[in-house]
């Protein structure tokens, strides 16, 4: 399969074509948007709620749960910020607990001022019925009778001895382990064990870390807890979870690989058992626990690409109707779960179910961002490009609109924009992407929907320059319309880029979406009809000159570059049409990319270099570039050591070549120059100087020494044997520069090599006409 890192070399052009712009891959950093609304609000519906109505939207879908307890880490920031500090959450592990749990709440008891009686004494008369008289602590006994008393003695051990707690709950883990092996733990040692547990983890003198420690022994066991005990464990969690400094803890625990087992279980028993409103509070809950988690990168490995995450647990998690066909590995788990969640079959508000999706959204957005980091199993690649489609078919998208209820609710809208953008890095995604119908309308109508949402446009260009980087196809499904609309959005950030500049403001947010959207364009105006519109669309073109005279290849590199890329494709098609757009701006525009030639950037030398090559097609525009002696610069970096920037400067040199006015410039050394240049071996930069000696050998004038013709004409003949035989399979030891070239190159440069051996033989056309300079393809 091709990498990314094919795919980026690929993407540099050659002096044969329009240059393919290539903009390095963002940053999987996840500090870019700082966004300034979080919590509830955002969670729920995108729009603010106002303070009347946001309690009781609190109690209507979300029972339990305080509306400044809901603000789920990483919500509304590409890196998902929590608190830096450790965060007690005892208070909150009480009131949660004291409403779920099988214990009666005291609450209502303590809130009430009741005078209790004296008790009276029994009469001796009712000695006889003391035997049906049974207290709390005979029950306890009662039901502790089937209990293992080597499990009744750990558990006592972990109550008593605070101090070394944490080592005896480990203590606990290894019995537990041994016995499920051995014997088995029954339902009712499991329940005595969550009790106790529970209580335990509601105790303040037990640390952050041992509720993590005993939250993992009863995930193993939550098909056998009640909803409302599972569900108390989940809320505890997710507190814990909002806090960066426990990522370490969880995956010591293992709790990544137990929490993606949760949600697949209880959205089945949700179909199972309609208007059970505690499922959708456990689904919710444990989603976003692992959304949490997983910004971890550790913990995002180790939830969704670990093959054993299922049987690690020392109980079947998944029905058998859930398991069946599914490889063992956390991401195929969790690609069922949203698979079985679309299929329906559940009875859900389309607030919860927009809910649920904002939590799923962020967690394919952290398994996005781990994809860099591990070699991903082909069937783990099908499973996230599942999920994907999935997302994506979730907006019902048919060309023109779409679900309104989902394109209305920026939260979902970015998340989604997130993990595609994250995706399209990967071609298979970008491939997978790009089958779904009306998929260009779609990002063409939310760039437009939300054009003043910086995050969201940001992510959406560079999609779009993604898709259109890697399938060339994608470039000919923008309409002018969809141009229109690309021009507005780049016209609008470009002017608040200045109006900030001029504020002595921070500029980066506006330069990035530039950067994104620059590349975008460039990689359209590769296609000949597009390239055309584009180069005549003054609106736009008109932009592109006040932009590089405010900026600098020193201070905003990509941006420069993908400017500049952007002119290279544009003036492949719009400089020779005289009167056209771009036409009357090249000279400016040459002038304004004239120091780059002599840049220290590599990238900048060599991509003002390809831009000449494309302005000096013109024989006006080659006169202004002589009276200007950009042609000086240009010649003297045919000595440079990389061969694409030599290869750059070969094609200025063959429109020079046909130029009787710069035909002085072709002195002996420089034609040695470009002799030694051919031994750099490529087969593209080598048909590109044949050219340039073919068009000097049929011009008037002597620009050889006898000498070097002998030595061309060796070169060429041996070099054409060898490309003969290599077409055949015959040559021996073949160089890597005939491995790696395409036959179309080869064939062109067989051509090459007839035409300058005809010209140095002194043969004539068969037709009788006279030889032509030869141009750039």
């Amino acid at each position: 399969s091709t990498s990314i890192k094919d795919v980026i070399s690929q993407a540099r052009a050659s002096i044969n074509q329009p240059s393919r712009p290539y903009t390095p891959r963002e940053s999987m950093e996840r500090t870019m948007f700082r966004r300034k609304q979080s919590g509830l609000n955002k969670i729920l519906n995108g729009p603010v709620l106002n303070n009347t109505n946001k309690e009781e939207f609190i109690k209507a879908y979300r029972p339990g749960m305080e509306s400044n307890n809901w603000n789920i880490r990483g919500e509304d920031k590409s890196y998902p910020e929590r608190p830096t500090s450790s965060m007690s959450i005892r208070s909150n592990i009480d009131t949660l607990s004291n409403s779920n749990l099988l214990v009666k709440s005291k609450k209502k008891l303590e809130s009430k001022k009741v005078k209790l009686k004296p008790l009276k004494k029994k009469s001796q008369k009712n000695n006889h019925d003391t035997s049906l008289s049974i207290t709390a602590t005979q029950i306890e006994t009662e039901a502790e009778k089937s209990i293992n008393p080597k499990l009744k003695e750990l558990l006592s051990q972990i109550k008593l001895n605070e101090q070394h707690r944490s080592s005896h709950i480990n203590n606990l883990k290894k019995y537990l382990q041994q016995q499920t092996i051995l014997e088995g733990i029954n339902d009712s040692e499991k329940e005595y064990i969550s009790t106790k547990m529970v209580t335990l983890m509601r105790d303040k003198q037990t640390s952050e870390d041992e509720v993590i420690q005993m939250a993992s022994l009863l995930i193993h066991f939550h098909r056998t807890l009640t909803n409302n005990a599972v569900l108390t464990i989940c809320k505890i969690l997710y507190k814990l979870s909002k806090n960066q400094d426990h990522d370490g803890r969880f995956e010591e625990e293992n709790l990544p690989m137990l929490m993606i087992q949760v949600p697949s279980y209880y959205l089945y028993q949700w179909k199972q058992n309609v208007n059970k409103k505690v499922y959708f509070s456990i689904l919710l809950h444990s989603i976003a626990i692992l959304k949490n988690i997983t910004v971890d990168g550790s913990n995002s490995r180790l939830a969704l690409f670990n093959t054993d995450v299922v049987k690690f647990s020392a109980v079947n998690i998944l029905p058998n109707l859930l398991i069946q066909g599914i490889p063992k590995m956390g991401v195929c788990i969790f690609e069922n779960f949203v698979s079985s969640l679309v299929e329906g079959g559940i009875s859900i508000s389309k607030d919860e179910y927009l809910q649920l999706w904002i939590q799923i959204t962020g967690l394919l957005r952290n398994l996005m961002a781990t994809l860099d980091d591990i070699e991903i199993h082909e069937t783990c690649e099908q499973a996230l490009v599942q999920m994907v489609h999935l997302m994506l078919n979730l907006f019902d998208w048919n060309g023109t609109e779409g679900n309104s209820y989902f394109l209305k609710n920026q939260e979902i809208v970015l998340n989604c924009a997130r993990v595609v953008s994250k995706g399209t890095v990967h071609p298979i995604f970008t491939s997978s992407i790009l089958q779904i119908p009306h998929i260009i309308p779609f990002f063409m109508y939310l760039i437009h929907e939300y054009e003043l949402n910086q995050p969201i446009v940001e992510r959406i260009s560079f999609i779009l320059g993604n898709l259109t980087f890697s399938h060339p196809a994608s470039r000919s499904k923008f309409t002018e319309d969809h141009l229109s609309v690309l021009f507005d959005i780049t016209a609008l950030y470009q002017a608040r880029d200045k109006q900030l500049r001029e504020q002595k403001k921070d500029a980066i947010d506006a330069e990035n979406i530039l950067i994104k959207m620059y590349r975008c364009i460039a990689n359209i105006s590769i296609d000949p009809e597009k390239g055309t519109i584009i180069a005549n669309t003054k609106r736009f073109v008109k932009k592109i000159v006040p932009l590089l005279e405010s900026k600098s290849i020193d201070e905003s590199e990509e941006l420069v570059l993908n400017v500049v890329r952007a002119l290279t494709n544009l003036s492949y098609y719009g400089v020779t049409q005289n009167g056209g757009s771009l036409h009357k701006l090249a000279e400016k525009i040459a002038t304004l990319i004239s120091p780059l030639l002599m840049h220290d950037h590599r990238d900048g030398v060599l991509e003002s270099a390809r831009c000449f090559g494309n302005i000096t097609r013109d024989p006006s525009l080659r006169e202004f570039c002589r009276s200007k002696r950009y042609d000086e610069a240009i010649i003297i970096l045919v000595e440079h050591s990389d061969p694409e920037i030599v290869e750059a400067v070969a094609g200025v040199l063959i429109n020079l070549s046909s130029e009787p006015k710069t035909m002085h410039l072709f002195t002996p050394t420089l034609i040695n120059h470009l002799f030694e240049a051919l031994e750099m071996g490529t087969v593209s930069l080598a048909t590109v100087i044949l050219k340039i000696f073919h068009n000097l050998l049929i011009a008037s004038g002597s620009y050889f020494i006898a000498r070097q013709v002998e030595i061309l004409a060796d070169l060429i003949s041996n070099l054409g044997d060898s490309i003969e035989l290599f077409l055949k399979g015959k040559l021996e030891n073949p160089s890597l520069a005939l491995q790696h070239a395409e036959k179309s190159e080869l064939m062109e440069l067989l051509d090459v090599i007839d035409n300058v051996l005809h010209v140095i033989n002194g043969d004539e056309k068969e037709d009788g006409s006279a030889y032509q300079p030869l141009s750039p393809k």
